[in-house]
């Protein structure tokens, strides 16, 4: 391996760190990698230095032992050419002292690279690459809705960090090993109980899609798997392990108005039955909030009778393929591979799971651009025709210009006892 190898390979392993303690430099792991510039130069006293490390969250060794004189090369050289000094350590079986600079202003780094061309010292000047393990979900090759999606070019640029989707179905099984962490906070509507949330199939369903998390080296990854499910139980499942589940008027209107208190940023609606007056005036409310509502288009119809999607406003989700209809983003239904109570695994069809692909998207999309109103968001997911459907990736572009999906899909509009939606 050649010696710039061995050192980009160093200063992955230890350049991320922060430096010691009286440096006081910034962990580089908190600056953008293209922003970075790896600097080295030859020390001829590393054999007899004294014990140090490159940083404070490592234990210092005989075997990485900085010199006084290579920190304070490496102070006057950023202090000449304006670079921050992040963090430094040496490479022994090199000889030489690295450095990792943040570049602060507009510069490139082949401009960087120039300017050091004239210091005598400096023997090399390298991009900080990123590299990943190789975990992986192993059934990420079952989700084709995933990769008709594009999720993979959609996660290199946001996960739905923080953003908190607020799931009102059936219970969301909190031990199923895709969905550990991802619920951090769980209301049960249906009996007024602090219990523990009860495992349930569509509930469980759809809060993988939404969230399942990502290269835990066990199933499938959500559309946003750093979102955080809000569990708000307010269906309960004709029977046990069932899909089919009946919700009514007092419960939604609990979990609504449960959302608007705990201001959840996206509530998904994976349901539909009659209008109800109640229940359109709450969900008016939550979206005159701010909050992002997703509801599930019924089978057949405009979806104007049936609510949620009778709400104007509500961001109205039928399934890819599916005959247009009036103010719908398509997604992925059919045949949607997910998670399913007591560790299991399941394919699972109809608007329902279209619904909870698009609220994935939108915590994907406020990550980028967290001040988002409903029209932008609405403008961002529209596809002009049921096939292909929705793509994560062109919908990020469309509101961060840093996104580039290559061969992204383009689009463009979305509009404006009950029972879940199997459609």
């Amino acid at each position: 391996m050649s010696p710039a190898a061995w050192v980009l390979g160093l200063a992955l392993l230890f350049g991320v760190t922060s430096a010691g303690a009286d440096d006081a430099l910034t962990p580089a792991a908190a600056q953008p990698s293209a922003r970075l510039a790896l600097v080295t130069f030859v020390d001829r006293g590393l054999e007899r230095a004294p014990t140090g490390g490159p940083g404070e969250t490592y234990a210092q060794t005989s075997d990485y032992g900085s010199t006084p004189w290579g920190r304070r090369v490496a102070t006057e050289l950023g202090a000449r050419h304006g670079l921050t000094v992040v963090t430094q350590w040496p490479v022994l079986t090199l000889g030489v002292h690295c450095v990792v600079y943040a570049i602060g202003d507009a510069r490139s780094l082949e401009a960087v690279r120039e300017e050091l061309r004239t210091e005598k010292l400096v023997n090399g000047v390298y991009p900080m690459n990123d590299f990943q393990t190789m975990t992986h979900d192993p059934y990420r090759p079952l989700q084709h809705a995933a990769t008709d999606m594009e999720l993979d070019a959609a996660h290199r640029y946001a996960t739905g960090r923080d953003v908190r989707v607020g799931v009102v179905d059936t219970g969301i099984d909190p031990e199923h090993p895709d969905l550990a962490g991802q619920v951090v906070l769980h209301r049960d509507l249906v009996s007024d109980s602090n219990r523990a949330m009860p495992g349930e199939a569509h509930g469980t369903a759809v809060g993988g899609v939404i969230a399942a998390r990502a290269g835990n080296a066990d199933g499938i990854v959500g559309v946003a798997p750093a979102a955080r499910l809000v569990a708000l139980r307010a269906c309960w499942p004709s029977a046990p392990d069932a899909l089919d589940a009946a919700c009514n008027t007092l419960t939604l209107a609990k979990a609504i108005d449960t959302a608007r208190r705990l201001k959840i940023q996206v509530l998904n609606l994976s349901l539909s039955g009659p209008r109800d007056a109640l229940l359109e005036t709450l969900l008016d409310g939550a979206l005159a909030d701010g909050m992002l509502v997703v509801g599930a288009m019924p089978s057949s119809g405009s979806g104007d009778d049936r609510f949620p999607t009778s709400v104007p406003g509500t961001i109205r989700v039928g399934v890819s393929g599916a005959p247009a209809g009036v103010n719908e983003v398509f997604a992925p239904g059919s045949d949607v591979f997910t998670t399913l109570p007591h560790s299991r695994y399941g394919y699972i069809s109809g608007s329902s799971v279209a619904a909870a692909h698009v609220s994935g998207v939108i915590a994907l999309m406020l990550e980028v651009a967290p001040r988002l109103d409903a029209g932008a968001i609405g403008t961002a997911l529209a596809s002009p025709s049921p096939a292909p459907g929705l793509s994560a990736c062109a919908a990020l572009a469309r509101v961060d210009q840093e996104v580039d999906c290559g061969s992204a899909l383009s689009g463009a509009a979305v509009g404006g006892g009950v029972s879940l939606a199997r459609h």
